[in-house]
């Protein structure tokens, strides 16, 4: 069977409504991770000395800043890509990726004493928004 008719048969097994409600929770899961990036990206930019209170004393103050950055981006193009159905498959794209950079980032650098164990708190996290992504575009 070719797999486009396999895709047209597992479609058609689905209950109305479902696929509808699936695409919901994944615009919803990269939005929550949209927040998180713009946050977490935006933070050392708004308020330092608050960043290293949490995260540790920093010695590259602008590879901080330039990778606080590249998270607000990622999270603003998700954020786009949530609101656009057409654009959901590349966005998650952006969202796996972004999160499993971070993810290997945080918790290898922890691991080996290069950052503070906190980012193993956003190791877990980016985990976790790998997972819940992960499933939810699966089920859409």
């Amino acid at each position: 069977m070719p797999a486009s008719a396999h895709r047209t048969e597992r479609r058609q097994r689905v209950p109305d409504g479902s696929a509808a409600a699936a695409t919901q929770r994944l615009a919803a899961l990269l939005s929550l991770q949209a927040a998180y990036f713009i946050v977490s990206g935006l933070w050392p930019w708004i308020h330092y000395a608050s960043f290293e209170a949490i995260t540790g004393a920093k010695t590259d103050d602008w590879l901080v800043l330039t990778v606080g950055l590249l998270l607000a981006v990622i999270g603003a193009v998700l954020l786009a890509g949530a609101r656009q159905r057409a654009a959901l498959g590349v966005a998650c794209a952006l969202a796996l990726g972004g999160a499993a950079a971070m993810a290997v980032a945080d918790i290898g650098f922890a691991l080996n004493g290069t950052v503070d164990a906190i980012y193993l708190v956003d190791g877990a996290v980016q985990c976790g928004s790998i997972v819940a992504v992960g499933w939810a575009s699966v089920q859409a």
